[in-house]
This record gives C-alpha cells, sequence and structure tokens, in this order.
C-alpha cells in the first residue's frame, strides 16, 4: 500500500488531524513589457511592438506542485546519511491550529533527533548505506538485532515526519476534491464518515501513534493505526 493524504498524530502535550488537500495557489500573471520599435532611417508606417506573451499560470502552478511532491517523495528514496528536511512553510504559518514554538520544537528537536538517532544506528554498518529509508522499514526482520529497533524507532520518524510536514498546509481546503473525494465516498459513503472512522482509528491507539489513509496498488483505500513511530511501510502497507 502506499500512504496518502491523511495522517493524524498523538502527542503528549498535542493532537492534531489535518487534511493534506491543498489549495493551488494562482500565481498572477507578469506584466506585458511593451517596448518601442526600433527606429531606422526610412520611418515605418503603423509599426506596432509585439507584446511579451505573460507566462502560463497553468504550467507555474504544474510546476510548483511537481516540487513539492519531489521534496514528499525524496523520503522514500533517501539513504545515509539521512538530513532533516525543511519545512515547506514557516514555523507559524499553521498558527492558530499548532502554534510556531510546537512546530520549531517538533521539526528542530524531535525530528532532528530521529536523523541523528538513525545515522548513529547505521554509522557502522557501511553494507546498508546504499539502501533507502523506505527499504529499511520494510525490510526490518533481516536488519542486525543490534540496530532494528533503532531503524524501526529513528526510522520510522524519520519517515512518518517527513511526510506529516507535508501533509499540513496553511492554505489547506476543508475537504478534499477531486479523485480523492469519490474515493473517499466510494470507500465510506461520505467525507464525514470517513471523518468519524479515522478519527475511531486514531483514539484507539494508546498513548501515542499515528492513524492513517492508505492505499493499495489498486486504489482502494483503507484506514490503519499505528504505535509509536512505527511506519506502515514496516507492516507492508
Amino acid at each position: 500500500m502506499r500512504i496518502i493524504l491523511f495522517l493524524f498524530i498523538l502527542l503528549p502535550s498535542y493532537t492534531a488531524l489535518h487534511a493534506t488537500t491543498t489549495r493551488k495557489k494562482t500565481v498572477p500573471p507578469r506584466k506585458v513589457i511593451e517596448t518601442e520599435p526600433k527606429k531606422t532611417a526610412t520611418p515605418v508606417r503603423n509599426t506596432t511592438p509585439t507584446p511579451t506573451a505573460a507566462p502560463s499560470t497553468q504550467n507555474t502552478n504544474k510546476e510548483n506542485s511537481n516540487t513539492k511532491l519531489q521534496m514528499k517523495e525524496g523520503i522514500y528514496h533517501a539513504t545515509y546519511p539521512f538530513s532533516l528536511p525543511a519545512l515547506p512553510y514557516a514555523y507559524n504559518a499553521l498558527e492558530p491550529h499548532i502554534d510556531e514554538r510546537t512546530m520549531n520544537i517538533h521539526h528542530n528537536k524531535h525530528h532532528q533527533g530521529y536523523v541523528d538517532n538513525l545515522n548513529k544506528a547505521l554509522k557502522e554498518h557501511p553494507t546498508l548505506h546504499k539502501t533507502t529509508l523506505h527499504e529499511l522499514l520494510s525490510n526490518l526482520s533481516v536488519l542486525p538485532t543490534s540496530i532494528r529497533d533503532a531503524v524501526r524507532n529513528h526510522g520510522g520518524g524519520h519517515f512518518n515526519h517527513s511526510l506529516f510536514w507535508h501533509m499540513m498546509s496553511p492554505d489547506a481546503l476543508q475537504a478534499p476534491t477531486g479523485t480523492l473525494a469519490k474515493k473517499i465516498k466510494q470507500a465510506f459513503g461520505s467525507f464525514e464518515a470517513f471523518q468519524k472512522k479515522f478519527n475511531k482509528a486514531a483514539k484507539s491507539v494508546f498513548g501515542s501513534g499515528w492513524a492513517w489513509l492508505v492505499t493499495d496498488r489498486n486504489g482502494n483505500l483503507s484506514i490503519i493505526a499505528t504505535h509509536n513511530q512505527d511506519s506502515p511501510v514496516a507492516k507492508n502497507k
């Protein structure tokens, strides 16, 4: 299964539910700049300068969307040494829902800690340095027992949070649209019904953990829950 657009995280200090369907921003076209025609020795009647074509907002939005997708998908292909990804928005961009201090702590302290400890665990295992994080989490059972738990906990924390930051947006819609909306209605009956089942799955997690909306290879949606920093990838979901 592949993880898609929704995530619920339970932390000791706060609980947050976010839909990650984002509103596409319309980039205003640049002003057309007209230049005077070049003067020649022989005057030419009715000479009109050719305006510069304005860039396509559709292409600009597509490029921005592709950039964000590449940033999010990059975690699937990342290898040792791992690094902390930059947030796709400012630390205060999600206020008043999540304050700047909370975002700063969870990104620069907690997430950075997962990255550092994952690198520390893999440092003395050069045969694993070219293995992607997705592959490590998908094959925990074959990893050396001395680092298995560290990869599951810290690798899972790095993987989960790298997706999590992109599952939130200061410009999010109240509900998904397009194909995702149709898939949710098909699987759960309505978006409201999905929310109830999703919340129930999240609240069923004792302590800290996650609730995920995932899709299989056939595009069928389902909701699963994981504890602590366990990732659906580790469960072959």
